[in-house]
């Protein structure tokens, strides 16, 4: 930081800190002045940032808000935002999650595969028990004894 800087933070309510006026006036410590709005010393450029960044278990939490169209795949969008995260070459402390529906829908579709890949052992199991009494023409059709 050079010399002629100062560090300076300040927490203001959501409503104070949502316009570049409310920015703007703003009053920061002057060496000389005692007291100046932040207008007068810093310059204001457009850009593209986080719309809110907050805190969840103690963690910067950056959540990402996004409507589809009628026509357009959820799961498509999420592998998409998952992809360009996974491209930023994060660090470490980084990580990027799925929340709410997103994490629902994920879910639901892991619990499908499993439920799926379940009843496919569990008719392959019914199939081995009746082959083993004999009867190979219906696996339901065995003779219990």
């Amino acid at each position: 930081m050079p010399a002629s800087s100062t560090k300076c933070i300040c927490a203001r309510r959501p409503e104070n800190r949502s316009t570049q006026a409310a920015i703007a006036a703003l009053a920061v410590p002057s060496a000389k002045l005692g007291s100046v709005t932040l207008e007068n010393v810093a310059d204001f450029e457009p850009g593209t940032s986080p719309t809110d960044i907050n805190r969840q278990a103690r963690q910067r939490q950056v959540t990402v808000f996004c409507n589809l169209l009628p026509t357009a795949s959820q799961a498509a969008v999420q592998a998409a935002m998952l992809a360009e995260f996974n491209r930023l070459n994060t660090s470490g402390e980084y990580r990027g999650v799925l929340a709410g529906r997103s994490r629902e829908l994920g879910r639901a579709a892991q619990n499908f595969v499993t439920a799926f890949v379940l009843s496919l052992v569990f008719m392959y199991l019914i199939w081995r028990r009746s082959s083993s009494r004999g009867s190979t023409r219906s696996p339901f059709c065995c003779r219990c004894r």
